[in-house]
């Protein structure tokens, strides 16, 4: 289950200092692929050569400035700064940059982008290598770096943009990160400076404000320039000279300020209630002096410092698993670092009523390693972990992808710390690590967790609040360091089965699939395995399958049984081995596994050659002897009770649910459960559902990698195919299809205090193999541009609205088309009626030549990406398997893509967006909720 967190907003975070001075002895070296210089301006450059994705190129620029830099009456303006980048400058009238931009393919979102934080501002551009788009793209960096415009009439519209996406943001969590910043980092600039700002200073903004901002930040000297491509460096850099060499600094000289925390000796204790809130967290931190890695001695104490706060983790996940835990999740973090300060994070989620218990046990533990510090045998795996990835990191340094490796040159020049190259790194590990021994991770345990600068929070319902007073916050932790804390001991794990007595299963059929590369072969007991070889990886293989039944199998009273089982499923470990036993177990390989499906159950995941095998062992243990513990159930439940309460209780959350609940009504597959009823669930409900999906005849696997065809089959037929045969159950043959309901029909929730609006709409549509979908796959595509220009563009109603098409993993007899925005809730009539405008008009005109041609670029340039990533592969072969359609199907549209006319767009809106079923959901503020602030 995907759960949102305050955390998130808080991490939100990066250093921003100075460029690295040059290396002297005993300093860390720039990977020497990174073409570096200074223009005389003083803005410092970095190029890159790489070449995949294949004629693709990575643009980033870099301010140092964010939302601390802010003066009072400025608050939000560096993030209005980053919008306004895209309505007017120089060179690029408002609206033609993104025009001319996604007429060569490249998407507004994913491709040309940009966000703010509290101390750094970053455009991002991904652009196809040819010569115009080249050009025209580091005129735009050059454009927003020196030549925004801050017209007056781009300004006003841009506010209500910046308004509708201040407004999206206000919600419970966004309320709790506020007042535990405001306590946390009281003193400091941050406490008070989200980058999002303050919605009574964008109404206030006008051009002489922006510019004022921006002409004192936005300067050469402040910027950073980083191009990552399949490019020639010595023709971009006297490019980059040629663009931003002409850039002017202001009169005077410069200085960066860096804000630092205020030292305190004194705990801040807090209490932090809010009244949608319906789960219960913890919250401690440390702030201490910035740490950049920029030596081999500052390597070694930070590499001893993740060491430390990873065994850490691994210690809090056992109390997670332990016998009435006083938490259900928890974590360290020691990766949320200001330009002037670092801040340490331990944090637990807990049920109500055990918040202060949950405090104390988080501190206990941090007690626990100050005291009496690590044992060997977790300081080993840790160190094989990092080794691990490590190894893999090097095998895959050829096939890297320009986007990350943009924003990590991009964050090492803020930072300050030379970008390594990869080698390097591992080598600089192996000649380290062995010497890091118990003594230094104790040390940075101690340099970690120094009960300094501290604060700490329970962050509560507000039905809890008169539970607790700051004092007893202050008791719970102060109270632990004067307490006595035992060791910490454990018993060894080792795995001895025998899988030599295992009789591979017999090929019941094979087929190849050779204009796609993939073979498929089915075993005697039923089980059906893809298989795809790839070189997009040198070292990587994926594996992902699913089982007709999951929620479909359950009956009224085992309602929740499926999405509770997943859970479950892992959290309970095998017969043999708990879930803690088999995390140490797995220390130092590269084997991970995951949970797929709601209407199926499956397990997927990764792996890498020399632990493939072992990989399929585990998998078979998961599916022939699944473990049930009493730890992992109670875990699982809770976890799922609370994810309920807060989707349930949050306006975003409740508009989803009720989206999942509308695509087939009273069919099991939209179903949620109450809380009443997962409370209920039994073990034997689970396992009963379980043991259905499992079924080998159900179970279909798809593998795609770096793998030879030939062993993967042998070995599935060992691990897999081996698996005893057992009757089939199946589910109803109509269970997964369904219709919407005729005609236009409206749901309406009313959730959340703040006063904002969710919108959106389902229509019926044609499945991915259908004759229509080419069409409504562009249609999609035309829609959801208008929808942004007309909504947000123009009309500022919206910070997003989209419209997209693409498979459903639920409904057998369509697929998904669904369009959605947000806005004021004084707004809601006139955003529909301006949606059916576009509608209207699309269905009635088509699209223009130019709308065309773009939105098959884009298709064309996700399609080329696509077929070069092995998750897309897994995913796209999965889920026709699971359909029951051809494999390469979704291929085939993609490429049709390419061949549709106007008119067939037209008639696809006309079909489907202007046919006999439209649903509409609104989610509303809750009555009564205050009504927004003048």
């Amino acid at each position: 289950m995907k759960r949102k967190s305050f955390i998130g907003f808080l991490l939100i975070v990066a250093m921003a200092l100075v460029l690295a001075p040059c290396a002297t002895a005993g300093d860390l070296s720039w990977d020497p692929s990174v073409v570096q210089g200074v223009l005389d301006n003083g803005m410092p450059y970095f190029i890159m050569k790489n070449a995949k994705p294949e004629n693709r190129v990575e643009y980033r620029l870099l301010v140092r400035a964010g939302s601390v830099q802010e003066t009072d009456a400025q608050q939000g303006v560096a993030h209005f700064i980053e919008h306004m980048g895209f309505n007017g400058t120089e060179h690029f009238a408002a609206g033609d940059l993104v025009d001319y931009f996604e007429g060569v393919g490249v998407e507004f979102g994913p491709d040309t982008n940009a966000y703010t934080s509290f101390d750094h501002t970053m455009y991002m551009l991904s652009l196809p290598v040819e010569k115009e788009p080249m050009e025209k793209g580091l005129l735009a960096m050059r454009d927003y770096a020196g030549g925004m415009l801050f017209l007056p009439e781009e300004l006003e519209k841009e506010k209500g943009v910046v308004l509708e996406e201040l407004r999206l943001g206000r919600d419970m969590y966004t309320r709790i990160t506020e007042q535990a910043l405001a306590i946390a980092l009281k003193g400091s600039k941050y406490a008070e400076r989200l980058p999002i700002g303050k919605k009574e200073n964008v109404e206030a903004f006008d051009p002489a404000l922006c510019k004022d901002f921006y002409s004192t930040w936005y300067r050469p000297d402040n910027m950073a320039f980083v191009v990552v491509g399949d490019i020639d460096v010595k023709e971009m850099e006297q490019k980059i000279k040629d663009t931003f060499g002409a850039l002017k600094n202001p009169s005077g000289d410069f200085t960066l300020p860096i804000f630092k925390d205020a030292p305190h000796d004194d705990l801040y204790a807090g209490i932090i209630t809010d009244k949608e809130l319906p789960v219960s967290m913890v919250f401690v931190t440390y702030t201490r002096e910035p740490s950049p890695v920029i030596t081999e001695d500052n390597y070694r104490i930070q590499l001893a410092e993740d060491l430390a706060i990873g065994i850490y983790n691994r210690r809090l996940n056992e109390v997670t698993m332990s016998d009435n835990p006083p938490f259900k999740q928890a974590y360290g973090d020691t990766s949320w670092s200001m330009k002037g300060f670092d801040v340490v994070t331990a944090f637990a989620q807990t049920d109500m009523e055990k918040e202060r218990a949950a405090l104390e046990r988080l501190m206990t533990e941090i007690e626990r390693v100050r005291r009496h510090g690590v044992l060997e045998q977790e300081l080993d795996e840790v160190k094989s972990d990092r080794a691990e990835s490590l190894r893999v990191a090097v095998a895959e340094k050829d096939k890297r992808e320009s986007a990350p490796l943009a924003g990590a040159i991009a964050m090492s020049w803020f930072n300050a710390e030379p970008f390594t190259e990869i080698t390097a790194d591992k080598a600089l590990f192996d000649a380290v690590s062995g010497g890091v021994t118990i003594s230094d991770v104790q040390q940075a345990i101690n340099r970690i967790f120094e009960p300094v600068n501290m604060a700490a929070l329970l962050i509560l319902p507000e039905s809890q609040k008169s539970m607790y007073k700051e004092d007893d916050v202050l008791a719970a932790v102060h109270g632990v360091s004067g307490s006595d804390v035992q060791a910490y001991t454990r018993e060894e794990v080792v795995k001895t089965t025998d899988y030599s007595k295992l009789q591979p299963g017999k090929i019941a059929e094979r087929k190849e699939f050779k204009d796609i590369g993939v073979t498929s072969v089915t075993f005697e007991n039923g089980l059906r395995i893809l298989v795809k070889p790839t070189d997009f990886q040198k070292d990587e293989i994926l594996f992902r399958g699913f089982a007709p039944g999951g929620v479909l199998l359950e009956t009224v009273a085992s309602r929740g049984a499926s999405r509770l089982t997943e859970d479950v499923w892992m959290l309970g470990g095998t017969k043999d081995f708990s879930d803690v036993q088999i995390k140490r177990l797995l220390s130092g390989k590269s084997i991970d596994f995951g949970l797929m499906g709601r209407e199926n159950l499956a397990l997927a995941g990764g792996t890498v050659n020399k632990d493939f095998e072992e990989a399929l062992q585990w998998l078979r243990d998961y599916i022939t002897e699944p473990g049930f513990r009493e730890e992992g159930v109670a875990k699982a439940k809770s976890l799922m009770l609370d994810y309920l309460k807060e989707t349930q209780a949050e306006q975003t959350g409740a508009f989803r649910m009720e989206m999942t609940r509308q695509l087939c009504p009273g069919n099991p597959i939209s179903y949620w459960p109450s809380q009443e009823q997962v409370g209920r669930i039994t073990v034997e409900q689970m396992r009963s559902i379980l043991e259905a999906s499992t079924v080998p005849a159900n179970m279909e696997y798809t593998f795609v990698g770096n793998l030879d065809v030939e062993k993967t089959i042998a070995l599935a037929a060992k691990y897999l195919g081996s698996i005893p045969a057992r009757d089939q159950v199946q589910p109803p043959a109509d269970a997964m299809t369904c219709d919407l309901p005729q005609g236009t029909v409206r749901r309406v929730i009313y959730r959340g205090m703040e006063p904002r609006t969710q919108i959106g709409f389902l229509f019926d549509a044609p499945p991915i193999d259908s004759q229509d979908a080419p069409a409504v796959k562009v249609m999609a595509k035309v829609a959801d541009t208008r929808m942004l220009k007309r909504l947000r563009e123009e009309l500022s109603g919206t910070y997003y609205a989209y419209l997209v098409y693409g498979p459903s993993l639920v409904v057998k007899n369509r697929d998904q088309l669904l369009a959605a925005m947000a806005t004021n809730p004084d707004r809601v009539d006139e955003m529909i009626t301006e949606f059916n405008a576009i509608v209207d008009k699309l269905a009635t005109e088509g699209p223009t030549a130019d709308e065309l041609k773009a939105a098959k670029e884009v298709a064309k340039k996700n399609h080329e990406e696509d077929l070069k990533r092995n998750d897309y592969w897994t995913n796209m072969l999965n889920s026709n398997m699971e359909m029951g359609r051809a494999p390469d199907v979704e291929i085939k549209v993609d490429e049709a893509v390419q061949n549709v006319t106007a008119d067939q767009v037209r008639d696809a809106a006309r079909k489907y967006l202007l046919g006999d079923t439209r649903l509409e959901i609104i989610a509303l503020p809750a009555k009564g909720a205050a009504p927004e602030k003048e």
